[in-house]
């Protein structure tokens, strides 16, 4: 049986050190200012997710999904998008609910399915926050091991793959593929939303929307439990942040407060 949690490898240091290893000049055309943390460290469930544990009772039921920016890489806990949503949700209801995310960093949307349809039964949330991860990414199966190709880029690591994995490459970030592929997760992931009542409000990642494979989704996806937020995680100016995190690639607290901000803004009819 397929098991997400047991797959997802602790594969990078999870003290200060391991963002020394980043390359931050591959950011110095960013004209905005860079907010270094010094120290960040994580605090993970006994399932390996940054959050709360799963056996919590919730008055309120939430579950956040997504990829690095939505696990909050290189922040602290509080500076993340996700936990100030939670923060303004419990002020304004006065509700007991825990903080539960499902993010992995560089996740994709298939391991997100499967992280959801594990947990779901457990977590039953009544509304997920689901920052869509980019769409090439792919988790891919063969001779019982699991694979991750990253978004269109040149890893090193995939040369070490098995050589019908490295010959098979080229398919798992074909567009239409890549379609496929996408329409069938949300597709598994909206009969998860049906089958427990939950609300998906999701928004992208990245700016994606305008590409071939996210229009293909605005007039053929048919999701009935999933809204998109009107509120955009990227910024309207070709993508600067206002800030980074701790890896200088990330965005930092500053984006991530004004996210969340701009989102409270849409999100608060809710509550």
């Amino acid at each position: 049986m397929f098991d997400p949690d047991k797959i997802f490898q602790v594969d990078f240091n999870y003290s200060h050190e391991y963002f020394d290893n980043d390359h931050p000049n591959q950011w110095v055309n960013y004209t905005n200012p860079t907010n270094v943390v010094d120290n960040v460290y994580y605090k993970l469930n006994s399932y390996g997710y940054r959050c709360d544990e799963f056996n919590l009772q919730s008055e309120l039921p939430i579950v956040f999904m997504g990829c690095s920016h939505t696990f909050g890489l290189g922040l602290s806990l509080e500076d993340t998008w996700a936990y100030k949503t939670i923060s303004n949700i419990r002020a304004k209801t006065n509700k007991t609910i825990p903080y539960w995310n499902l993010a992995r960093n560089g996740s994709s949307i298939d391991l997100q399915f499967w992280n959801l349809n594990k947990h779901i039964e457990q977590l039953k949330p009544k509304f997920i926050f689901f920052l869509i991860p980019a769409i090439y990414r792919r988790l891919v199966m063969f001779n019982n091991h699991f694979f991750e190709f990253q978004v269109k880029e040149s890893h090193p690591e995939e040369t070490l793959f098995p050589i019908p994995v490295q010959k098979a490459s080229g398919l798992f970030v074909d567009d239409n593929y890549a379609i496929t592929e996408a329409h069938k997760y949300f597709m598994l992931i909206d009969a998860l939303c049906q089958r427990h009542g939950t609300q998906l409000l999701f928004q992208y990642s990245d700016i994606y929307e305008g590409e071939k494979p996210y229009t293909f989704f605005k007039n053929h996806g048919n999701y009935s439990m999933f809204k998109k937020l009107d509120t955009h995680f990227v910024d309207m100016s070709n993508d600067r942040r206002l800030d980074y995190a701790r890896d200088r690639m990330h965005r930092g607290p500053i984006s991530n407060k004004a996210f969340a901000d701009a989102l409270w803004q849409e999100i608060n009819i809710y509550f």
